[in-house]
């Protein structure tokens, strides 16, 4: 056999063999998605990989979660000033604001984790966060607060002062100047 017909023939051995694959064999190897998008003041990776779906099925599984995460930012985002949270924030002391049932359910679990915590994990914080300039009041130039306006901020904190209707899925606080922040625990 000449060199040429056996080159020829080397070349097509992988061609024939690779028809005969079974179509579940090419799927063992997973296809991906990855998409990087803007949300509740950071950047959202999310990557999908699967063996059973195509690149469009993929897709609309990113395009949900993507949805999902956008409907979390309407409902429980501080930066933007028609959320649920900045109504609740904007409630006067004692009065009942109805919430969507996601928004009061992370609002009862951050008050679970503040009890387990034992304050150290507060969304009632928004006070110092804003007065060490990192909230949606930053500052322009950092300095130390005095320690008179930090025990001030402090009295406006305290996740005891968070009132919750399970039944009625309303939020109230008991004290003038309480305000929430999800930022810590929306984003999980």
């Amino acid at each position: 056999m000449s060199k040429k017909i056996f080159f020829q023939m080397f070349l097509l051995i992988p061609l024939l063999l690779s028809g005969c694959c079974r179509k579940s064999d090419i799927r063992d190897i997973p296809m991906s998605v990855s998409y990087e998008f803007h949300a509740m003041g950071t950047t959202m990776h999310i990557t999908l990989c699967s063996t059973t779906m195509n690149k469009q099925q993929l897709d609309k599984c990113v395009e949900e979660a993507y949805k999902g995460v956008k409907r979390v930012e309407k409902l429980m985002n501080l930066w933007d000033k028609d959320s649920e949270i900045n109504r609740i924030n904007s409630a006067k002391t004692g009065e009942w604001t109805a919430v969507d049932k996601a928004t009061f359910e992370v609002i009862e679990k951050a008050i679970k984790a503040s009890e387990i915590t034992d304050g150290a994990f507060d969304i009632t914080v928004n006070p110092l966060v804003n007065l060490w300039g990192f909230g949606s009041k930053s500052k322009e130039i950092y300095e130390i607060p005095k320690e008179e306006d930090i025990a001030t901020a402090l009295a406006k904190t305290g996740y005891k002062k968070i009132s919750l209707d399970k039944e009625n899925t309303a939020v109230s606080f008991t004290q003038d100047w309480v305000t929430i922040d999800l930022a810590g625990i929306a984003k999980g």
